[in-house]
């Protein structure tokens, strides 16, 4: 998605250039995402197309990595703090703050509807495990 945008960027730069004569003068006072100022300005020094390739593939590589350790964390943290009552044959979540016994009383509830006897039915056969 980085790299998609950046590659949007630079063609709505040469458009831009292309079509505003003072496009140039307003590039250099504003920043390419944020405004100037928000950030400190990093520039790489970097000579050879190999170079900066490998300086892309490191940051992408850590962007990927910080995201993945945020994905699992918040994985973790839904699946602890799912709301559950275990019976013989089931397993009931909640999403919402309910107490336990509510919980169970609602999966009685809903296990005795008649909507749920196709799936009773399944349970019965052997068709879910």
């Amino acid at each position: 998605m980085i790299f998609i945008c950046l590659i949007l960027v630079k063609t709505k730069k040469k458009i831009c250039l292309a079509k505003f004569p003072d496009y140039a003068d307003y590039m250099n006072t504003t920043g390419r995402f944020l405004p100037k100022g928000w950030v400190p300005s990093l520039s790489l020094t970097i000579s050879g197309t190999a170079a900066r390739f490998a300086v892309w593939i490191t940051i992408y590589a850590a962007t990927m990595t910080i995201a993945s350790f945020a994905a699992h964390g918040l994985r973790t943290y839904a699946i602890a703090n799912l709301y559950t009552d275990e019976t013989d044959n089931a397993v009931y979540l909640s999403t919402v703050t309910i107490r336990d016994e509510d919980l169970a009383k609602v999966a009685k509830i809903t296990l005795n509807a008649p909507q749920a006897q196709p799936v009773r039915d399944a349970i019965a056969g052997g068709q879910y495990c």
